[in-house]
């Protein structure tokens, strides 16, 4: 070969490996996985309101939440009067309370389903709330919201008063976290606090106490997309982020011994919701466009596919065997959770109850259920009292707070 051909060779090889290398680049098609500010439970609601500094609070009477709008089932009512960043369901005596946080401000509301009716607490003002994790008796907070573009935590908890009239707004009193915290879940006694935290190298998980001071770090991970259940006081489950597909994972952490174990491995699409024991997993799968709602039996290691589609996100526990969900009225068809969780895709949900223990649906609500307006409603972020009589949830379509009395569900 002559010495101008070799020449020729060592000029041009690079150029067309470059070139090869640019168009893969170009005409790639990225796995598109959830981001923070596009998975549940945030949704995008009503961002109207321009973000602003923390207010003092302004002692007057305390008004009554708008609300009260009723839908198309007995029961069925709409207690928000616009977006709700989080909400907590406890009880007060035998009393069940619906205590949440107004996203456009940050004023904090509670309903009261004996009295059916709904007042504000506190009118601190914190606008753009994207998410609240409540503590015990929703007498605590830590939120997360926009600042300055960015992703800002805060924990607060609720003034006591001296005054003489239960009627007085209350300040929200707290401080910014100045740790980056990603994700976050309390324990189920709500003693402690269990967050994930971005480093260049992929996430560390930390624990703290349920101020979320003194953060001990306990685990760490190169895969930066986990999403975090406390479903017992001593382990915490991370389940990684979810793509139509894309192989998931379910592990559990024990805090106390740090062991790491697979509960479930190579999981297309895979979505999860664990009991409050341990014992079983609800858990979804997503492939070409079919998805799949399962029960895992953690103890024998066994998979029973339940009578119904619908996601685990749109589910709550009612015991280690009976659960609740909003489940799609028409066949999920499409690229799911990824369509869904980024707005691309909405559902019109019936509730329904089931148990794991035979696959077979316990009731079921005899329609959709529907707002004012006749409209369908995708549920998400469920929660029922102990007794199982009332469930309360947000419409994925507006972020919106809802009550509904599971006693009516199947007659």
């Amino acid at each position: 070969m002559s010495k101008k051909s070799i020449i020729v060779i060592v000029i041009t090889f690079p150029l067309l490996v470059l070139g090869i290398g640019v168009f893969f680049l170009l005409n790639q098609s990225p796995i598109s996985r959830p981001q923070f500010l596009s998975t549940p439970p945030f949704g995008k609601g009503d961002d109207s309101t321009t973000p602003g500094p923390v207010t003092p609070p302004n002692m007057q009477s305390a008004v009554q939440a708008p609300g009260g709008e009723q839908g198309n089932l007995p029961g069925l009512q709409k207690i928000s009067n616009g977006p709700v960043s989080g909400s907590i369901l406890y009880m007060q005596g035998s009393t069940t309370l619906v205590r949440f946080m107004e996203r456009a401000t940050g004023n904090i509301f509670e309903f009261n389903s004996l009295t059916n009716t709904n007042k504000r607490i506190t009118n601190t003002t914190i606008p753009k709330g994207e998410r609240v994790l409540w503590g015990n008796g929703g007498q605590s907070l830590l939120l997360q919201f926009v600042k300055d573009g960015g992703i800002q935590n805060y924990f607060g908890s609720i003034a006591t008063t001296t005054a003489s009239s239960t009627d007085e707004l209350v300040n929200l009193i707290g401080n910014y976290i100045d740790e980056p915290i990603v994700s976050f879940a309390f324990s189920p006694n709500k003693n402690t606090t269990f967050a994930l935290i971005r480093t260049g190298f992929g996430v560390d998980g930390y624990l703290a106490n349920a101020k979320v001071q003194g953060l001990n770090k306990v685990w760490s991970s190169r895969t930066t997309e986990w999403i975090p259940q406390f479903a017992t006081n001593d382990t915490v489950y991370l389940t990684t982020g979810a793509s139509e597909g894309i192989s998931g994972y379910l592990y559990s952490l024990n805090i106390k011994t740090g062991a790491f174990i697979p509960i479930l491995s190579d999981v297309k699409g895979l979505t999860t919701l664990v009991n409050n024991d341990g014992s079983a997993v609800l858990f979804s799968t997503s492939e070409n466009g079919v998805v799949r709602l399962f029960a895992y039996f953690v103890k024998t290691k066994t998979t029973a596919i339940q009578p119904f589609t619908t996601l685990p996100e749109k589910c709550a526990w009612l015991s280690t065997t009976q659960y609740t969900c909003g489940v799609p009225l028409r066949e999920m068809s499409g690229s799911f959770p990824d369509d869904w969780y980024m707005g691309n895709a909405t559902f019109d949900d019936y509730i329904v109850t089931a148990d794991i223990a035979n696959q077979e649906i316990m009731e079921i609500s005899n329609t959709e259920i529907k707002d004012a307006s006749e409209a369908g409603i995708d549920v998400i972020n469920l929660q029922t009292n102990p007794d199982g009589t009332t469930l309360t949830f947000q419409n994925k379509k507006d972020l919106s707070q809802w009550v509904f009395p599971l006693s009516i569900v199947g007659q």
